[in-house]
């Protein structure tokens, strides 16, 4: 990859796999300095026990992105599709059950990059 390219700066961060319930905070990620967020993914492991059950993203207390839990199979790859999302230093991404979700499991991977501003 060429140093002027786009996603040279950008670092994956994959956490081990989380479990999720319905509206309780799964996982935060605290960010030390300016980032963008600019993908959510996420392998599911097990899907919810309703059709309803996702994972929504948060930038702080604001809602991003949703990820469908309860209509894929193990195996089956979500994603919230491209972000360009700012996260301010010292603020954090969360993830956590959507209200309608039952227990879920996923291998989730946020892709970001370091805010150089402009």
């Amino acid at each position: 990859m060429a140093y002027d390219s786009p996603e040279y700066a950008e670092q994956v961060l994959n956490p081990n796999h989380i479990t999720g319930v319905a509206s309780a905070s799964m996982q935060k990620f605290l960010m030390y300095q300016s980032m963008r967020l600019k993908r959510v993914s996420a392998l599911v492991v097990t899907a919810g026990t309703n059709t309803a059950a996702a994972v929504d993203v948060y930038n702080g207390t604001t809602s991003v992105a949703s990820l469908a839990f309860g209509t894929n199979t193990a195996g089956s790859v979500v994603d919230s599709g491209a972000l360009d999302v700012d996260v301010p230093a010292g603020g954090f991404v969360e993830l956590r059950g959507a209200a309608t979700s039952a227990t879920l499991v996923g291998a989730f991977q946020l892709r970001v990059a370091k805010d150089f501003g402009g």
